[in-house]
Order: C-alpha cells, then sequence, then structure tokens
C-alpha cells in the first residue's frame, strides 16, 4: 500500500514536470482527535483533541486561470488524548498515536494571486499505532488499530505570501473505521453490537510551505 500511494504521488505531478510547476516541503502541526459513536463506549472516559504534527512533499500545478491541481505526499501523526474522568489532572491522561502516511490530492479555486481555497479526497495508510500512559512505555497497538486504509475528505484555505511561502489551514474528516471491529460493553458489562460502532480520525492542520522552482505563471497567457 505504501508504494501505491508513491505510485499515485509520482503520477499525480508528471504534468507539473513539464510545465506550470512548483514543487514544495512542508511542515506545521496537527490538531487531532477521535471520534467515537457511540459515546457509551468511552466507558467513563472522554476523547480529547491533542496536538501532533506532519511533514512531507508536495506540487501545484496550474490547470487554468482559476483552478489548481495540488497533490501531497505526508508523514502525519494522528490519534487521541484520552482523559481519564477520575483524574484532576493531565498527567493521568493517556495518548493514541496513529501514524499515517498520507496522499492528500486536492483541487485549490484562486481567488486572487495569493489566496485558494482546497477541497478534495486525502488516502491514508497506517505505518504504527501506540498508545501512551503515564509512566509507562509506549505499547504497540496493532492488533487493535488494525485498518490499514482510511480515506477521508480535506478541506482548507492557502495564503501565498510572495513568491515562496504559503500558509495553510486545512480540516480532514476521516470516513473509515479505525479498526475492523470494536468489541466493547457497556457500564452493566453487557456486549454492544459492534456493527453499531465506529472509531473515525478528525484533523486541523497548520502548516507551512516553502515552495521550489519557477514563478507559476497564468497557462492561459503562455
Amino acid at each position: 500500500m505504501k508504494k501505491l500511494l508513491l505510485f499515485i504521488f509520482c503520477i499525480s505531478i508528471i504534468p507539473q514536470a513539464f510545465s506550470q510547476v512548483n514543487f514544495k516541503v512542508k511542515a506545521g502541526i496537527n490538531y487531532v482527535g477521535n471520534y467515537v459513536m457511540p459515546s457509551e463506549l468511552l466507558d467513563g472516559g472522554n476523547l480529547k483533541y491533542r496536538f501532533g504534527y506532519h511533514f512531507g512533499l508536495g506540487s501545484k500545478f496550474n490547470l487554468n486561470e482559476n483552478f489548481i491541481l495540488n497533490s501531497e505526499l505526508l508523514f502525519s501523526n494522528k490519534g487521541t488524548k484520552i482523559q481519564n474522568s477520575e483524574s484532576k489532572n493531565s498527567s493521568g491522561n493517556s495518548s493514541l498515536h496513529l501514524n499515517y502516511l498520507n496522499l492528500p490530492i486536492m483541487i485549490g479555486y484562486k481567488t486572487n494571486k495569493n489566496l485558494s481555497f482546497l477541497a478534495g479526497p486525502e488516502l491514508g495508510y497506517l505505518l504504527s499505532a501506540r498508545g501512551r500512559s503515564p509512566g509507562s512505555e509506549p505499547a504497540n497497538l496493532s492488533f487493535l488499530y488494525n485498518k490499514k486504509l482510511d480515506l477521508g475528505l480535506a478541506a482548507g484555505i492557502s495564503y501565498l505570501i510572495g513568491e515562496k511561502i504559503e500558509i495553510e489551514l486545512r480540516y480532514i474528516h476521516g470516513f473509515l473505521p479505525v479498526m475492523d471491529k470494536i468489541q466493547w460493553t457497556d457500564e452493566n458489562g453487557n456486549l454492544l453490537d459492534p456493527s453499531n460502532s465506529k472509531e473515525q480520525n478528525r484533523t486541523f492542520q497548520l502548516s507551512v510551505g516553502f515552495l521550489i522552482g519557477k514563478k507559476m505563471k497564468n497557462i492561459n497567457k503562455m
């Protein structure tokens, strides 16, 4: 799957290799959480958003005067914070770290030469799943978080500062469960129906990118 994502990324940047090219390196912070339904699955705990990170490579290609194709290959740290309802401070909290190789391919609409709105799918491949608790070594949770493929819808806004620096704010809404099946019990010990339960990724990203290559020109003026 990792090779497939890399192949798709390479295919998506072939047009950029000939004209209208801007490659970029980017990095930034994630604000991540997991959506769980029904909430009874949390069993006295609360899932909270936590900070993570992402970094990688990308490219931008002018489709026409107003539209661009934006493709990236990113390492992204997702997951959630698990807040113990009995703990009165953050020292009692645990965290889930889901590390993905992500491939967002987005179409952008340029309102002017600096501001763009983007939306498109994001594919993901799970590289590792670890849990961290206070006073304990990180635990491998790959046996539990065993869904390797993730699929989400990404939408955001980017702003170009000068000709080289790009600031971007993005939200990614995951649609696929991060577990194959969730086997949970309610507070009385009764087994809940796994077909009615799910856990999905939710991610906010703030990133800074540095553009490499010639200045993008209006494709209609070539």
